[in-house]
């Protein structure tokens, strides 16, 4: 019967996964140092959110002006009923844009049972 051997720490993390790329890691630590130890106006305000509201105020808004028509219109041309009866939005019946007109028919409500 074949030995088995446990798992040495080079078996399991390759040794040029860290200790090959210790160089740019410390490349990186060491900008991140420098950049951090730059004076407070240099980096940008990183905290200028907890200070105060400088911001000016929003002028004031003016009213909004509706117009309300002097009576319904009836000349207006009438959507036809394919249009309205075939066009909806309910994807449990299917992506396709024709699909819910297609499959809503075979839909068997539950009225509250």
């Amino acid at each position: 019967m074949k030995k088995i051997r446990p798992l040495t720490e080079a078996d399991v993390t390759a040794e040029s996964a860290f200790f090959m790329q210790r160089r740019q890691v410390l490349k990186a630590l060491g900008i991140s140092a420098a950049a951090l130890s730059l004076p407070s106006t240099a980096q940008a305000d990183l905290f200028s959110w907890f200070k105060g509201n400088d911001r000016p105020k929003a002028p004031a808004g003016k009213p909004l002006e509706f117009s309300q028509p002097a009576a319904w219109r009836s000349d207006l041309a009438l959507t036809p009923e394919d249009k309205v009866t075939g066009y909806n939005n309910f994807y449990e019946f299917g992506l396709d844009k024709a699909d819910p007109a297609a499959n809503a028919g075979s839909l068997k409500p539950n009225r509250g049972r």
